[in-house]
């Protein structure tokens, strides 16, 4: 059977709960064929027969192989319809845990954990992420994935398979955001970019139309909560290229030109802290929030502008520049009135000198 050890024990939990496992390190890697099946020891009607794999059962009964080994195997008893987890999100389940070989079946509980972490037993977390909200699954898995191989005495067998049944109640938000609520910024950012990895569009391609563009939906959500992490640590260069990735990938999303706009601002560009603030009224214009911050961030621009015009004009006119009242124009200064004495004066000497000259030159050319 291919198996792993599913998970890290914790003496403080309940030694029953399947977010406790074996302790042991001698589980197999995921790619190690186990010598047991669960399969091959489950109760008459508990799990598929061996047609079932041939396909000759009944497709509404029929099991995922989720490992593609027969070691870990899902079926849907009740459709959901909602979205799937992702990666680093919390999810709520109910939780029945069945060992069909000793006929025990253990207390129904509800669960929460993140996804992906290792929180509880690795069938949960390979089988949750395969459901969508509301969906109700059986779950048969190999002892790895669940107990290990020393099982969880007196209570859990060595090497103890199980069936499970699964309801998916809700997912919560991503990790990321819970660190983000303990003002862990650095954590919430190395979560945030986990999220992002694991939502790359080489690792979508096999997705279909619509889970893509959810995917993509979900990115643009994990980058704007990325340039809120990135703006509570004063970085707000990373916190404006966080909001632009946000914005590219959905339009439409309000937050992201808050981002943007708040770390446009700290970067002195006002104009283009306006701009983004605009854009986010245009998706929400009832926000009280945003017309206020607008109104502000116009106010602060318009008197920042008015000084820079005051000091440049300084810098060119020194102290006394012109009056530059009445709508921006110099007023123009009267007119001297026009002196004809000076004027006839100046006319008469250059009579004057303009017969010397001609004189001059007469006399010079008769001695030639």
């Amino acid at each position: 059977m291919d198996t792993t050890e599913p998970l890290k024990h914790e003496d403080t939990q309940d030694k029953m709960d399947p977010a406790v496992g074996a302790s042991g390190d001698d589980g197999d890697s995921l790619g190690t064929a186990a010598p047991d099946s669960p399969m091959g020891k489950q109760a008459p009607g508990d799990g598929p027969s061996s047609e079932a794999s041939e396909g000759t059962q009944d497709p509404e009964d029929e099991y995922t192989d989720i490992l593609g080994n027969k070691t870990l195997l899902k079926k849907v008893l009740t459709a959901g319809t909602g979205p799937r987890p992702n990666m680093q999100e919390r999810v709520k389940i109910i939780l029945l845990q069945e060992m069909p070989e000793l006929g025990t079946t253990l207390p129904e509980q509800t669960l929460e954990f993140v996804l992906g972490q290792g929180d509880v037993a690795q069938a949960l977390d390979l089988a949750v992420a395969l459901m969508n909200i509301g969906e109700k699954a059986q779950v048969i898995s190999g002892y790895q994935y669940m107990y290990g191989e020393v099982g969880m005495p007196p209570d859990v067998p060595a090497k103890t398979n199980f069936k499970l049944t699964v309801t998916l109640l809700e997912k919560k938000k991503e990790r990321g955001n819970y660190y983000f609520r303990r003002k862990e910024f650095e954590r919430s950012i190395n979560s945030y970019s986990f999220a992002l990895k694991v939502l790359e569009p080489e690792n979508l391609r096999k997705e279909g139309a619509d889970n893509l563009q959810k995917a993509l939906e979900f990115r643009a959500i994990v980058q704007c909560n990325n340039s809120a992490a990135f703006f509570k640590l004063e970085a707000y260069e990373p916190a404006r290229k966080a909001a632009e990735e946000s914005i590219k990938l959905l339009a439409s999303h309000t937050k992201a030109y808050i981002r943007l706009g708040q770390a446009q601002e700290k970067l002195g560009n006002a104009d283009k802290a306006i701009v983004a603030y605009k854009k986010a009224l245009e998706q929400d214009a009832t926000n009280k929030w945003l017309h206020s911050e607008l109104s502000r961030l116009t106010k602060v621009n318009h008197n920042k502008k008015k000084d820079q015009r005051e000091m440049y004009s300084k810098m060119f006119w020194g102290s006394n520049p012109p009056d530059m009242s009445n709508s921006g124009k110099a007023k123009p200064s009267k007119a001297e009135p026009v002196n004809w004495l000076k004027l006839g004066g100046l006319g008469f000497i250059g009579f004057i000198l303009t017969g010397l000259a001609s004189f001059g030159i007469q006399r010079y050319l008769n001695q030639s």
